[in-house]
């Protein structure tokens, strides 16, 4: 049975930081930062250098980019129209 001691919780921070943003996205910090900047990935700025981004808009982020294809692997109708 896990054992619950502080700062040691198996679930995900509420708030990331944005080189943990760039180690998942697999990418610069300086991309995370120009995606907050023009709006693309909701953040909570701290201070002038200060950035964190919530695990529900990150998740929210890659959600929207993801392809969605159909069951055989080719475009989705809406695709195929486009």
């Amino acid at each position: 049975m896990p054992t619950d001691h502080p700062g040691h919780s198996s679930k995900p921070p509420p708030l990331l930081e944005v080189y943990e943003v760039a180690h998942e996205l697999k990418c610069s910090q300086e991309t995370v930062l120009r995606r907050i900047r023009t709006g693309h990935l909701v953040a909570v700025q701290f201070g002038p250098r200060a950035w964190r981004v919530r695990r529900v808009d990150l998740d929210a982020f890659i959600e929207a980019r993801l392809t969605h294809r159909n069951g055989n692997g080719g475009p989705s109708a809406n695709e195929a129209e486009a």
